[in-house]
């Protein structure tokens, strides 16, 4: 028996999820586990844009600049080294050495691109729990599930980096911005590259640099203004390491209900009701508005669960 409820979820953000062994067993353990950009479904998502010509022609000018103050420098007491130097520098040496380090550079930069979308751990959210996109997309036709979180419980939530070892690297919810172009952290990942991971054949070395993590997490907090239907939250850790895998692995969360999806079979109802009230958890399910013009679904409140 159904009956039509107020708005029972403020305070709430939602997460689709489809019908699995994986995922059921999540729901009965309580735990929500973290994922990678790199296997989400948006092709952007976290690929931080670099404009890799101006990174090259950057540092090959310091490359230049620097072999030749360097040069100067031991001339006055190392003449013999300096002519041998000089001559290997402006000899037919120098466009091979270039390319080698330009490479490297090349490199480097590739790495830090393909690190932050396997390093960073992301659990995503939605604001609203009736969008008939979401439900299609993340919830297996609407023949899957949401899982209804309030938001200052996830924000407490245990952290654990594998089974039942807690751990204290904490995380911060965020909100997705939907933009029109990407940031650039073109300046950010040439100091980055330049000072953590080249060796300086020369070259003039800048003082130490972190990209901060206030660009870090809006680089990985924005998307395509073509994803704004998700209204999109995401957990992520507090403190974002380029060059190391987040150890998170889940954290531990309580729901505040589970609402059915309008196409939800009967075994699977059954199963993800059974799992719920074991839990003592309210369960819901969206229908299908068929008596108005709108398309729009409705959710109904299971009586007497």
């Amino acid at each position: 028996m159904y009956s039509q409820p107020g708005n029972p979820f403020s305070g709430c953000i939602f997460r689709y999820r489809s019908v699995n062994e994986c995922n059921l067993n999540a729901l009965e353990k309580n735990r929500l586990y973290f994922s990678t950009p790199e296997n989400f479904n948006d092709p952007y998502d976290n690929l931080l844009y670099v404009n890799l010509e101006e990174i090259c022609c950057n540092i090959w000018g310091n490359l230049c600049i620097g072999m030749d103050s360097y040069i100067e420098k031991i001339s006055k007491t190392h003449s013999v080294e300096a002519f041998i130097t000089h001559e290997f520098w402006n000899g037919t040496n120098q466009q091979l050495i270039v390319n080698e380090h330009l490479n490297n550079v090349c490199m480097c930069v590739d790495h830090i691109k393909k690190s932050i979308r396997h390093n960073v751990k992301i659990i995503c959210f939605s604001e609203v729990y009736d969008s008939i996109l979401m439900w299609s997309h993340y919830a297996n036709n609407h023949q899957g599930y949401i899982l209804v979180y309030d938001i200052d419980d996830l924000k407490s939530a245990d952290r654990y980096a594998s089974e039942s070892l807690s751990i204290n690297n904490k995380t911060r919810l965020e909100k997705v911005s939907y933009v029109t172009r990407q940031i650039d952290l073109t300046d950010d990942v040439e100091n980055f590259v330049r000072y953590n991971m080249l060796e300086t054949l020369g070259d003039i070395k800048p003082p130490p640099f972190s990209i901060s993590q206030y660009t870090l997490r809006q680089a990985i907090s924005q998307k395509s203004i073509e994803w704004r239907y998700e209204q999109e939250w995401r957990l992520i850790p507090r403190v974002i390491d380029l060059q190391n895998e987040s150890p998170l692995t889940y954290i531990s969360c309580m729901p505040k209900a589970v609402i059915l999806g309008a196409q939800c079979n009967l075994k699977d109802s059954e199963q993800i009701t059974s799992i719920a009230r074991n839990i003592h958890l309210p369960i819901y399910r969206m229908s299908l508005n068929e008596y108005t013009p709108t398309y729009q679904l409705e959710i109904l409140a299971l009586d007497n669960i």
